[in-house]
């Protein structure tokens, strides 16, 4: 009989342990992802505006993953941006944010975040314009891996709007 008592109080031991480790490892997450979402639209909304003034090269890659520094040698890319520049008009501003997601992968005390927003942009020529950002956080620094831009001030591109 005593070692059921044992054994009864060392697996409730472990269970109340695990219940322990699972509980705080949920609140550490939860304010990973509160620092997250605040870090992430800090970088957002001092990114895109930066972006959207001026449609330089140099400043989209600056804030954009590596493999984006190739793709913006392509005549394609240098198009595209002249075209946003040239079809959108000045940036004015944002408006609005119409989406956005963080998800967050944690694989043995490392973690790896990811954004996905659209941001309600204002141009000169186009007053709802949709600006769709991925980003993913690594290395400490958000770093931007897709961009597209939709707007009816756009139709000339065939409805290609996706930057990379």
């Amino acid at each position: 009989m005593k070692r059921i008592t044992k054994i009864v109080l060392v697996a409730g031991g472990i269970l109340v342990a695990e219940i322990a480790f699972f509980a705080a490892q949920d609140l550490m997450t939860a304010f990973t992802i509160k620092g997250l979402r605040s870090d992430s639209r800090a970088f957002v909304l001092s990114t895109i505006p930066e972006i959207c003034k001026d449609w330089q090269a140099d400043t989209i890659v600056k804030y954009s993953i590596p493999s984006v520094e190739r793709v913006s040698k392509t005549a394609d890319f240098k198009n595209h941006v002249l075209a946003f520049k040239e079809k959108l008009g000045p940036f004015q501003g944002i408006q609005g944010t119409l989406l956005y997601e963080i998800c967050m992968r944690h694989i043995i005390g490392k973690y790896t975040a990811t954004l996905q927003c659209a941001l309600l942009g204002y141009f000169k020529n186009d007053h709802a314009v949709t600006i769709n950002v991925m980003a993913v956080k690594a290395h400490g620094k958000w770093m931007i891996h897709g961009f597209s831009v939709n707007s009816q001030a756009l139709m000339c591109l065939n409805g290609n709007e996706e930057l990379f």
